[in-house]
């Protein structure tokens, strides 16, 4: 390999390489120095096995990483190593985390800037295109696992510092945080229009730019459609959304527009995602003007019920006042009209609530969910309900498929992955009918199914000896 191109890759891989250095000196050992030399030739076996390997990658390769592969033990060694697929990109090197990690710790406080852990990926991002362009190709689909990869590890870190990757463009050039006014800064730092001050914690920084932040409904319903399954569910809202934006041009234009009722009904079992979908109604209603700020409360027959005369109804105006301006939710909301008891004090809920949203008609919203034949006959219960409650979203158990995408989610959003023996018993397990249908709770069983799996492969683990990072991170069929 040319001399220039040896010079290119020291001067490189020398910021990141002093870290680390610096790092296990203070620690008297060469963790951070192994992970990262680990981590480099894993993003480089994943970018050079795009397709068929050739020699000049393979040189490349070995030079950055000190090794003695040829083609095909490179090959074998990203085959062994699930680098060769696209979906590697979506996984954040280790070296990454561990050097935010430190600076976090170094400082004793979140930062809105890790300058260390941004030089860790830079390194990366340059690495990663010099080995693209070494063979003097620059093909289009290395470029995508490359950018895929990036835009991974740079997600990750700005979560860190706590500004919205999607969004910190949206914000304002000043913001305001407890009277004072800032300005927005490069780097995703603010300092007061004066100069004297700053905001030091990422939780400050992330107070201020979370009320800066205006979400356009695109943005949310982008966010609503990259959700797992819910296909009826997403095309419903689509349609709603769709539906008032007209309302409103029609309003704009001087037409005739019929009120537009804010009040929905969830109907479904338990974990269909109604919680978070009733979030986002609250951001959509904001963003098209409905609310003024789309908040969400979630309560249920405990928070609005009380034990005694007269205690209800002011229990009842308490929670709606908590939610005004924005959604309140109420899970398993046919529990308030299920009693025929004398003391029962649903029906008080009921009235009192039915008289607010007269009352305060567009100052807030009302979702109820719960169960698909309960929330008919809760429904059914009281004309008001049916004449406010105009609008039904049905939400339908996930489908198995569905399921194991979930439970993979949990993997990747934890760092564990899964062996294919483990994805098939998974979906073997949820292909199967299922005698407990009605209390089947969707995603939540997802949920208890991945934490049963950590505590096996724990139990696992404990009694081995030398437990490899491969292993710690891995689930394999014989944990589920």
């Amino acid at each position: 390999m040319e001399e220039q191109m040896k010079l290119n890759i020291s001067k490189i891989l020398a910021p990141a390489v002093e870290i680390c250095r610096i790092y296990d000196e203070e620690e008297g050992s060469t963790r951070y120095t192994d992970q990262l030399r680990k981590d480099i030739l894993h993003v480089l076996a994943y970018l050079a096995t795009v397709g068929s390997v050739n020699v000049t990658e393979v040189d490349f390769v070995n030079t950055v990483t000190e090794s003695l592969f040829d083609i095909l033990s490179l090959s074998d060694y990203a085959y062994r190593m699930k680098l060769n697929c696209d979906e590697y990109g979506d996984n954040i090197p280790q070296s990454i985390v561990m050097v935010l990690t430190k600076e976090y710790e170094d400082e004793g406080f979140p930062l809105t800037f890790y300058p260390k852990t941004r030089k860790i990926y830079t390194m990366f991002k340059e690495l990663g295109y010099s080995l693209i362009v070494v063979d003097g190709v620059e093909e289009q689909k290395e470029l995508d696992r490359l950018n895929r990869l990036t835009n991974t590890i740079i997600k990750y870190i700005l979560k860190q510092e706590s500004i919205d990757y999607l969004s910190f463009d949206k914000v304002s050039a000043t913001v305001k945080l407890n009277g004072v006014e800032y300005e927005k800064k490069q780097d995703f730092f603010f300092c007061d229009t004066k100069g004297t001050d700053s905001i030091k914690s990422s939780a400050e920084a992330k107070e201020a730019v979370k009320e800066a932040i205006e979400y356009s409904v695109e943005d949310i319903l982008d966010e609503v459609n990259k959700l797992i399954g819910l296909d009826n569910v997403k095309r419903e809202i689509n349609n709603y959304v769709n539906f008032i934006k007209i309302q409103k041009m029609r309003e704009e234009r001087g037409f005739k527009v019929p009120a537009i009722g804010l009040h929905l009904v969830f109907t479904g079992n338990p974990g269909t995602g109604k919680t978070t979908i009733a979030r986002k109604i609250g951001q959509i209603y904001k963003a098209l003007g409905l609310l003024s700020s789309g908040h969400m409360i979630e309560t249920s027959r405990a928070g609005l019920v009380a034990g005694y005369v007269g205690q209800t109804a002011e229990k009842v105006m308490n929670v709606v006042e908590s939610a005004i301006g924005g959604v309140l939710f109420i899970d398993e909301a046919y529990t308030l009209s299920n009693s025929e008891s004398e003391t029962d004090f649903g029906q008080e809920a009921i009235d009192t609530l039915l008289k607010v949203m007269e009352d305060r008609r567009g100052e807030f919203a009302v979702i109820v969910a719960g169960y698909t034949e309960p929330m008919e006959r809760f429904l059914s219960s009281n004309p008001g309900l049916r004449s406010r409650f105009n609008r039904t979203i049905c939400f339908e158990d996930y489908q198995p498929k569905d399921l194991v995408r979930i439970f993979e989610k949990f993997c990747k959003d934890n760092q564990y992955k899964l062996t294919q023996d483990a994805v098939e018993k998974i979906t073997e397990h949820y292909s199967k009918p299922r005698d407990d249908e009605e209390s089947f709770a969707n995603a939540r069983d997802v949920r208890n199914l991945f934490e049963k799996a950590l505590t096996k492969q724990a139990n696992r683990l404990a009694a081995m000896t030398d437990v490899t990072d491969e292993e710690i991170v891995t689930l394999h069929a014989v944990d589920l």
